[in-house]
C-alpha cells in the first residue's frame, strides 16, 4: 500500500467513525427528546394541579367586612372584626398591595380587612381601601399597604381557554379559608341574562363552589388567573351538579385598568 492510498484509507476510516459518532449522538438526542416528552407532566395531571394550587394559594386572600358606626382602629379591634369568618375571597394582582374581588363581597361595608394565607410574610390582617367598584361587572379593586412585598398572581388569556380545560378555585366557602377545589371548564361566553345590568359573558365550570368563594380566583393548570369567581347556580330541586361562573380574566383586566384610571 502506498503512502497516498494509506492516507486515503485512514481518512475514509476517520470519516466513517465520525459519521457513526454523529449518528449515535443524533439518535441519542431523538431518544432523549422522546423521553422528555413522555415524562413531561400532561395538562391537568395531579402533579401540575398541585403545583398550580401551591402557587395560587400564596396570592389568594380572604375578605372580612362590616359596617361600623365607629371605624376607628380601637372600635375595629373591639368589634373583633379580624377574627370573623370571611365574607368572600380576593386575589393579589400587585405586589405593592392591589387586590381584586367581587363588588358584592364589599357591598355595604365601610370597614374591610384582608387576611393573608398562613405562612405568608404578611401574617396580620390589613385594612383595605376601595379604589373603585364596577357593579355591572361585579368587580372591585382594593388596596392594602403591606409591610412586605406580596405574592402577586399572573393573569392568563381567558380568550384562549376551551371547554374541558382543567381549572382550580381557591376561596373561603362557608368561611373555610384556603379551600382548593378542582374541575374543568364547562362552557365559555355564558350569558346569565341579568336584568338591568350589562351582562358579562361568564366562564362556566364544574368546580364545586359555595358562598365565600366569591371574589376568589379561578386558576389554570399553570397557576394563572383565568377568571374571578362570581356566581354559583343553585337549583331549587337540589341538584348536586356544580354550576359555577367566573368573570373572565380579560374582562377583569379591562375593568381594573379603568378603575385605576378613574382613581387617579
Amino acid at each position: 500500500m502506498s503512502a497516498r492510498s494509506g492516507a486515503f484509507a485512514w481518512g475514509a476510516l476517520a470519516l466513517l467513525v465520525a459519521a457513526a459518532s454523529f449518528g449515535s449522538f443524533w439518535m441519542g438526542a431523538v431518544t432523549y427528546g422522546n423521553l422528555a416528552r413522555a415524562t413531561a407532566k400532561p395538562p391537568g395531571s395531579a402533579e401540575l394541579l398541585v403545583e398550580a394550587a401551591s402557587v395560587g394559594a400564596r396570592s389568594t386572600v380572604s375578605i372580612i367586612g362590616d359596617h361600623l358606626d365607629d371605624a376607628s382602629p380601637a372600635a375595629i379591634a373591639k368589634a373583633g372584626l379580624s377574627d370573623r369568618s370571611a365574607r368572600g375571597a380576593g386575589v393579589v394582582i400587585g405586589d405593592d398591595g392591589e387586590i381584586v374581588t367581587c363588588a358584592h363581597v364589599v357591598a355595604g361595608a365601610n370597614v374591610l380587612l384582608v387576611r393573608f394565607p398562613r405562612g405568608s410574610a404578611q401574617d396580620a390582617p390589613l385594612r383595605a381601601t376601595v379604589v373603585g367598584v364596577d357593579a355591572d361587572a361585579d368587580l372591585a379593586l382594593l388596596r392594602v399597604h403591606p409591610e412586605h412585598r406580596l405574592d402577586a398572581a399572573r393573569w392568563a388569556d381567558s380568550a384562549s381557554i376551551q371547554p374541558g380545560q382543567p381549572v382550580i378555585a381557591i376561596g373561603a366557602p362557608y368561611g373555610f379559608e384556603g379551600t382548593v377545589t378542582q374541575g374543568v371548564v364547562s362552557a365559555v361566553n355564558r350569558d346569565l341574562k341579568f336584568k338591568g345590568r350589562n351582562p358579562v359573558r361568564f366562564i362556566q365550570s364544574d368546580v364545586p363552589e359555595a358562598p365565600g368563594n366569591s371574589g376568589g380566583p379561578l386558576f389554570d393548570a399553570g397557576g394563572r388567573i383565568v377568571g374571578i369567581n362570581a356566581q354559583v347556580f343553585e337549583a331549587d330541586h337540589g341538584s348536586s351538579m356544580p354550576l359555577s361562573f367566573a368573570i373572565p380574566s380579560d374582562v377583569a383586566q379591562r375593568v381594573v385598568a379603568r378603575l385605576r384610571r378613574k382613581a387617579q
